[in-house]
């Protein structure tokens, strides 16, 4: 992929690079980031399925 091609892709996505949307997506599906999040963001060992949802 090119530089042209790069801003293409930033343009349409509102400046966001390829690299995150590609990391966002990823996140979105694997299940383990979600649970990780929410330790982080709940400070627990064992977050709750609605805090994992809220995190994810």
């Amino acid at each position: 992929m090119d530089d042209k091609e790069r801003k293409d892709i930033e343009n349409v996505t509102n400046g966001k690079p390829l690299k995150q949307i590609i990391n966002t997506l990823l996140d979105s599906i694997v299940p383990e980031m979600h649970i990780e999040k929410a330790k982080e963001i709940f400070r627990e060992d064992n977050p709750s399925a609605e805090q994992v949802k809220k995190a994810g």
